[in-house]
């Protein structure tokens, strides 16, 4: 399924309420309870007054609540659904303690360089030679696993539930990938959670769309660029934004300028 996920019409709502009756209510203990199940307990503990009064602390407490209802704990790789290991199933132990399976698909190598970041005396790092992949599925959810199949549970770079989904093939205009721009917005003030020790000026730099564009018109000659050099398939934020630094001239002196909607550097 594609499209708008629970929580997208109404993420900074009171979701203790509902004034429509078309929408699920929620008790108090059963969002706390769910971030303490994801996060652990002591993590976050949601002021009930300012969630009443306060949009935009709402907005921090249903997307924290909302990350934890939907995420995928104990997850195994269960095998490949199709030839090309474009669709794999997963297993995943539920809230309840049973098990659950899921049909995820494949996203572009591309995109899963946002999940093969590494973090190294205070510079953010994209390994373009990373294992790290990601799949989703059908209702927002996301889940990494590494080149062993395992997945991947740091809290800087894990799985985040998205409020809106779309195809994995689908390009800019698709007007559910429009609306993402929401998710990107929510990660970048609030991260994957309480438990995420990034902050939002490094996470607004790695999530921004002009970034974003850079690698997607020019992944190809970022990773050629990422394995010369000494770099062993990384390139740092500041390679990549910096106007003046050595690597991008060496870069466009080697293989032209990136491309960009305005053309070059």
């Amino acid at each position: 399924m594609t499209g708008e996920n629970e929580g997208a019409n109404y993420y900074n709502k009171d979701l203790r309420v509902s004034h429509d009756n078309k929408r699920r209510i929620y008790s108090e203990d059963e969002i706390q309870n769910n971030i303490d199940w994801w996060y652990g307990k002591g993590k976050f503990t949601v002021n009930w007054n300012t969630y009443k009064i306060s949009q935009a602390y709402r907005e921090k407490v249903n997307y924290y609540c909302f990350q934890s209802k939907y995420a995928l704990r104990d997850v195994k790789y269960e095998g490949k659904s199709d030839e090309d290991g474009k669709k794999i199933i997963i297993s995943y132990r539920t809230e309840q303690g049973g098990i659950g399976k899921m049909e995820m698909n494949k996203v572009s190598e591309t995109e899963s360089i946002y999940h093969n970041l590494e973090y190294r005396n205070g510079t953010v790092y994209l390994n373009f030679n990373g294992k790290n992949k990601k799949y989703v599925g059908s209702n927002g959810e996301e889940v990494i696993l590494d080149g062993n199949n395992k997945a991947v549970y740091d809290p800087s770079i894990i799985g985040t539930y998205n409020y809106y989904s779309y195809p994995v093939d689908s390009d800019i205009t698709n007007v559910n990938k429009l609306k993402h721009k929401l998710d990107i917005d929510l990660w970048i003030k609030y991260g994957t959670g309480p438990t995420d020790m990034t902050n939002p000026k490094l996470r607004e730099s790695i999530g921004s769309l002009a970034l974003g564009e850079l690698i997607m018109r020019n992944y190809k000659s970022l990773k050629e660029l990422a394995n010369k050099n000494n770099n062993r398939g990384r390139l740092s934020l500041e390679q990549l934004i910096s106007k003046n630094s050595k690597e991008k001239f060496l870069f466009i002196k080697s293989v032209g300028p990136i491309q960009t909607r305005g053309g070059g550097f």
